[in-house]
């Protein structure tokens, strides 16, 4: 094994600064290739995985922004990580329809429906189907209120559809 080594060694090509490598533990200068090699690769993959370390974040429940009710981003802020287009369609292929609909419904901007949601995941019941309003809509139409203009607004869903076209049918 040793002599495969020293001749795969030979014939790859690796900087010469490798020769005298020094050893941060002993304090000394490593003049084998292979020992020169195997000490940087360690102490490279030493650095990776403190940097690792110090990235992992992860959010469960934490703190939703107060005016659009929207999960708050970064780590400072104890926050989550923002779900993108590309990430939605990578969840998408591989069919995950309703984590998606928690994801970017029930846990991203409905007050009532996340506490639901919540309570029953805890009681192992089946979560409710939200067919209300987002609370950012509602801080937009409140913001067209403070500029003086009025919205009016009604929330179709699949059964003021199917009344509509009942309507349809009997004229």
């Amino acid at each position: 094994m040793g002599s495969n080594l020293r001749e795969i060694l030979d014939n790859v090509s690796y900087p010469e600064i490798l020769l005298s490598f020094p050893n941060a533990k002993k304090k000394k200068r490593i003049e084998s290739k292979e020992k020169a090699i195997l000490e940087f690769y360690q102490q490279l993959v030493r650095k990776i995985i403190h940097q690792v370390d110090e990235k992992i974040h992860g959010r469960s429940t934490r703190p939703y922004s107060l005016v659009t009710q929207q999960p708050i981003r970064g780590r400072a802020k104890q926050g989550g990580q923002r779900i993108g287009e590309m990430e939605v369609w990578a969840l998408e292929g591989f069919g995950v329809a309703h984590i998606l609909q928690e994801i970017l419904t029930y846990k991203s901007r409905h007050l009532i429906a996340r506490q639901e949601i919540l309570n029953a995941t805890i009681w192992g019941k089946r979560v409710p189907n939200h067919e209300d309003l987002p609370e950012s809509f509602r801080v937009l139409v409140r913001e067209l209120r403070s500029l003086a203009l009025e919205m009016n607004h009604f929330l179709v869903s699949k059964k003021n559809f199917e009344v509509n076209r009942e309507d349809v049918r009997s004229e």
